[in-house]
């Protein structure tokens, strides 16, 4: 999750001339794609699936007690990571605290 903090932070990026990431291109497409668009919105779902799976994979092989619930609620601290971060000023919003918070939530499912 830290990585998450650190890719939130506003520095300058040499190869593109951007200030820093505006979140998870696929959750920023998805937004645009219609409701009808099948194709599209399977790319994004597969997608998101696939974090999900890795995040409770990873929080099965650290032992946790309900690796799926982990898993999912580290990810909706990701998800929410990328665009909380959006609509604070110089990033002094709520995400400052994505790395303390998937901390408490991977101690509290470890026996």
């Amino acid at each position: 999750m830290q990585a998450v903090v650190d890719l939130a932070k506003t520095k300058a990026k040499a190869d593109c001339g951007c200030r820093s990431s505006r979140g998870c291109a696929l959750g920023n497409a998805a937004v645009e794609i219609p409701e009808d668009n099948e194709r599209l919105n399977a790319i994004v779902h597969d997608y998101k699936a696939e974090i999900r799976r890795r995040l409770r994979k990873y929080a099965r092989e650290m032992g946790a007690r309900e690796p799926d619930s982990l898993g999912d609620a580290l990810m909706l601290l990701l998800e929410g990571g990328y665009y909380t971060r959006l609509t604070f000023p110089n990033n002094s919003g709520p995400v400052t605290a994505v790395a303390k918070a998937a901390r408490a939530l991977i101690d509290a499912h470890m026996d």
